[in-house]
């Protein structure tokens, strides 16, 4: 898949795959149709996914998202 923005990591399970930019994480099924798309603020630095949660590392911290969350569609 190509995308607009530079990819900055990507993360898979065996079942879900997340793919970090620098303000979203757009996750996938093991079908590869998108389940979530998930916006957050600050400075990613990577992402790692296990089953229905979404860890993100900032540089401050890390949060925890629903794996079919779709908080970017609202920005």
């Amino acid at each position: 898949k190509e995308y607009e923005h530079e990819v900055k990591w990507v993360d898979t399970d065996g079942k879900y795959t997340a793919v970090l930019f620098d303000k979203e994480i757009i996750t996938y099924n093991k079908k590869g149709e998108q389940i979530g798309d998930i916006a957050f603020e600050g400075e990613p630095v990577r992402v790692e996914i296990d089953g229905s949660k979404v860890y993100l590392l900032t540089l401050v911290g890390i949060e925890c998202f629903n794996t079919k969350d779709n908080t970017a569609e609202s920005r």
